[in-house]
């Protein structure tokens, strides 16, 4: 409702801080206020009690540091609009993803792949979600993420600009014997499915 999403951790938000996202507000507990006022950011930065660090905390052991991210993640036709028309590309799309630590392990995944982007498909856990962001770890900061709520409408364009849709499936053919194409889209389904 707000636009923005909590995030926590000293490193989490350290990252945030050096990625340059959007921050509306960091807060901390006392004991952890020097350590966010190091940042060095002009975000505004707002004392909590350990009693309120804890009731915002999703873990069970509340580090007592957090960010409030402004949520700028794009829509899929957005984000698809600014990759680039010509060379190689690469796009990981999920397609009913639903658990947020599997959703996190794949932008983690994309960006240690310096993957171009990754499409959140309907159905798949909100890129935002705090448990997707904590997988990701700091790569969520520095992966481009789309949410791509009609999956096949983003593939449709991401095939209209040059690009090989290939999905994940046990029963394909093995991906040693494929002739790999240098713009393509790596659909990964559920896990249930």
């Amino acid at each position: 409702e707000q636009g923005a999403f909590l995030i926590e951790g000293e490193k989490l938000v350290r990252e945030a801080v050096a990625a340059g996202a959007p921050l509306r507000e960091l807060l901390g507990t006392g004991d952890r206020l020097p350590q966010l006022e190091t940042l060095g950011t002009e975000v505004p930065l707002t004392h909590l009690s350990q009693a309120d660090a804890e009731r915002l905390s999703d873990t069970r052991t509340p580090q007592g540091c957090f960010a409030v991210v402004v949520d700028a993640v794009p829509v899929a036709e957005e984000a698809i609009a600014v990759l680039r028309t010509a060379g190689p590309l690469t796009v990981i799309a999920l397609d009913g993803v639903q658990d947020p630590g599997n959703a996190g392990a794949l932008i983690r995944v994309g960006a240690g792949f310096e993957v171009d982007l990754v499409l959140m498909g309907g159905g798949s856990a909100d890129p935002v979600h705090a448990k997707v962001v904590r997988a990701a770890t700091g790569a969520w900061f520095r992966q481009p993420i789309a949410r791509a709520p009609d999956l096949p409408a983003a593939l449709t364009e991401l095939t209209a600009a040059r690009c090989m849709v290939v999905g994940a499936s046990a029963r394909g053919t093995s991906v040693y014997r494929l002739a790999v194409p240098i713009r393509r889209v790596l659909v990964l389904g559920g896990e249930g499915g």
